[in-house]
């Protein structure tokens, strides 16, 4: 599997709904969030580039390839992009004898800088911004490990180095920039204002409308979720190229 399948992957399972209660054990979140404090030392998303060859990583953005190909938006609720934090990551879990616990820290990182460069006077889409920015790394801080492992076997097989890297525990604690408290990643305001359960972490694996998108989906693309067509196009919003296509 390349890294950018292997990334792919890790938010497919995410927007596909394969989560939390029973799925994913939860954690405490109370540690610190790069978001609010220094960056890493070149954590800026600026643009990479793939470096070619037969043991090229790869990178396809951020979402999987095939039919989940338009689930994950590039630029969710199209307010902010964060292709370039997504092909930095793919790089990074490709490369040989690299840390996943390093990669992950500034995937998230580079997704802050996304958002702080988007919105530099902060403000409320700037807080939006940062909740994104949060759950798009809790995906692969929680549900990484294996496609990581995956990654650096056929990465390092392919330019024949000794051993594979051996990663950390991969977690890297933060508080959420949101008030969750079912840890389902969805913000609390959200869930009572659609009629979810803030206290139900199981509501956001479900579909209300049954458009093929979870409530989660529905959050990220910012779309009804109990309409199946929210823009009355005639085609279910989980068959259409979805809202984070237009340009935020």
């Amino acid at each position: 599997m390349t890294s950018a399948g292997a990334r792919g992957g890790v938010l497919g399972l995410l927007v596909a709904g394969v989560l939390l209660c029973g799925c994913v054990g939860l954690w405490g979140l109370d540690g610190t969030c790069p978001c609010e404090g220094d960056l890493p030392e070149g954590s800026g998303a600026s643009p990479v580039e793939s470096a070619g060859g037969p043991c090229d990583p790869g990178m396809n953005g951020c979402g999987p390839g095939g039919i989940l190909s338009d689930l994950v938006p590039e630029c969710p609720l199209g307010i902010v992009c964060f292709t370039e934090a997504c092909n930095h990551h793919d790089v990074c879990y490709g490369t040989c004898g690299n840390s996943r616990t390093e990669c992950d820290e500034r995937f998230y990182a580079d997704l802050c800088a996304a958002c702080a460069e988007r919105y530099p006077n902060g403000g409320l889409e700037a807080e939006l911004c940062a909740g994104l920015a949060y759950i798009y790394w809790q995906a692969v801080a929680r549900l990484g490990e294996s496609f990581f492992e995956s990654a650096q076997v056929d990465m390092c097989a392919c330019v024949a180095a000794q051993g594979t890297a051996r990663l950390s525990d991969g977690w890297v604690p933060a508080k959420a920039p949101f008030v969750d408290r079912d840890d389902d990643l969805l913000p609390d305001n959200w869930e009572l204002a659609v009629g979810c359960d803030p206290s139900n972490c199981a509501d956001a694996g479900l579909d209300f409308d049954g458009d093929g998108l979870s409530n989660l989906h529905e959050y990220l693309h910012g779309t009804d979720p109990y309409a199946p067509d929210s823009d009355g196009d005639g085609v279910p919003d989980g068959r259409v190229s979805t809202p984070d296509r237009r340009s935020p």
